[in-house]
């Protein structure tokens, strides 16, 4: 990573045996740690945006133009469809999950073989792995799970866990998915990738909804969980980011 201000801690050791690569402390504060400073959730635009940057960033070596496949990812829900018929786990509000399963499978007619990007990410990309050191340094940490993937995957899953782990002033309790848009954007912004194409933005925030939404099974809802459940819906119905 070749931006000082965008970077990870030093590599200090590789130890063969374990696999394991020995890396430098840092000190500063996660992005998760920071969230309860914010009075707003525009307050927390600068970091979303910085939090942007470095993704790009750490992408941006084994980036490279591919043609999106919605098939693994459908069948992956179509799979969990198939435990839920065979009572192996159950959905919660089956009935309300099921019209936006169809919708994604008209959506991914529309985003298959479409532009988008593939590298290798991240993979555990989470407000916790996002330190904001001293003299603006940001810093990417636990890279255990890098691998090559859609470029997307890390986009998302940052935000979802922003939305998730928003709790702000009492006020901003429960604030509207709406009001999420100005800080992903602010995001977006930061990692500006204008090869990817609309259309798969759109299926694969809808899928990481559903998929996150089937992946809780009605049986096992404590109250983090329903709370989860709540902002996947939203997710499913409204996007965060400009198509």
């Amino acid at each position: 990573m070749k931006q000082p201000l965008l970077t990870t801690p030093k590599a200090l050791a590789f130890v063969e045996t374990e696999c394991a690569l020995i890396m430098d402390d840092v000190k500063g504060d996660s992005l998760q740690n920071l969230l309860p400073q914010f009075a707003n959730i525009t307050d927390a635009s600068a970091h979303l945006k910085n939090a942007g940057r470095w993704i790009a960033s750490f992408q941006q070596s084994t980036a490279k133009p591919a043609t999106f496949d919605t098939k693994p990812h459908m069948n992956w829900l179509l799979k969990k469809l198939k435990r839920h018929a065979e009572n192996l786990t159950v959905i919660p509000d089956y009935d309300a999950f099921m019209p936006h399963f169809r919708q994604l499978e008209q959506i991914a007619a529309e985003a298959q073989t479409q532009p988008c990007t593939r590298c290798v990410t991240h993979r555990d990309f989470h407000l916790g792995n996002l330190i904001f050191g001293r003299k603006g340094v940001v810093y990417g940490i636990d890279f255990e799970n890098n691998k090559p993937d859609d470029a997307l995957r890390d986009v998302i899953s940052f935000l979802f866990a922003f939305v998730m782990k928003w709790r702000g002033a009492p006020s901003e309790s429960a604030p509207a998915i709406e009001s999420f848009q100005p800080a992903a954007a602010a995001f977006w912004e930061g990692y500006a990738d204008p090869s990817t194409s609309p259309k798969v933005l759109d299926f694969f925030q809808k899928f990481s909804a559903l998929n996150g939404w089937s992946g809780l099974d009605a049986r096992h809802l404590t109250d983090q969980r329903r709370h989860r459940l709540e902002r996947l819906k939203q997710l499913a119905n409204t996007s965060l980011l400009p198509l």
